[in-house]
């Protein structure tokens, strides 16, 4: 049956030179309610960071590969993000779920993944990504956020950025082992990863370049 909205489609270039597909799902926002405030790391809050006098800063990061596209939507939720309709023909398809289809028969797709347009997505990924991280023993209390209290980088301090993950601190061990205690945890809860760094001295994420020396 004809889903109740249809979405659009469009792609922005990623810095690996691949494609980022966006879902337009303006008409489809309309039937959900207003999406939570989702609390983030911002610059402001990272240049509140600092590193005692004579310590060398570790950072280690990773990613969440493909972070809204591997997320599922709700089945309940899925006829508001139906796609352009299809013939059967065109694709080669002559029965569906077991079901012969008749001849001229019209498909009517639908996204079963977080749409990144959907206005509930970043609130969605954000907080998924951080109950995780949570659970796997990253306390709030440890965690780089706007408008909160900096905590200390010694011995160490993480930040959770929809699906990115950066832990910076004085200890080279601990952040490490923090970051990757993390990355496993998330790959147990089946988002795979990517895209993992470690660096010293200084460091380039989220577009901000973080230095030793401020």
């Amino acid at each position: 049956e004809p889903p109740v909205e249809t979405v659009g489609f469009f792609g922005v270039a990623k810095k690996n030179k691949k494609v980022r597909w966006v879902i337009d799902a303006r008409r489809s926002n309309c039937w959900s309610s207003k999406p939570k405030h989702v609390k983030l790391c911002t610059g402001a809050s990272l240049a509140e960071l600092k590193l005692p006098a004579g310590k060398v800063l570790h950072v280690s990061h990773f990613d969440i590969e493909n972070a809204f596209y591997t997320f599922q939507l709700p089945p309940s939720m899925r006829r508001f993000f139906g796609c352009p309709s299809v013939w059967a023909s065109d694709l080669g398809i002559t029965a569906l779920d077991g079901v012969a289809l008749a001849a001229g028969s019209r498909l009517y797709p639908r996204l079963r993944v977080l749409p990144m347009g959907f206005s509930h997505a970043l609130w969605v990924c954000q907080e998924v990504h951080r109950r995780i991280l949570i659970k796997a023993g990253m306390p709030d209390t440890h965690m780089v956020c706007d408008r909160e209290a900096p905590p200390s980088l010694d011995p160490w301090a993480y930040t959770v950025y929809v699906d990115n993950a950066i832990f910076f601190g004085t200890d080279k061990h601990e952040v490490r082992e923090r970051m990757e205690r993390a990355r496993a945890a998330v790959e147990a809860a089946g988002l795979p990863t990517h895209e993992v760094q470690h660096c010293e001295g200084s460091a380039e994420v989220l577009g901000w370049e973080i230095l030793s020396e401020g």
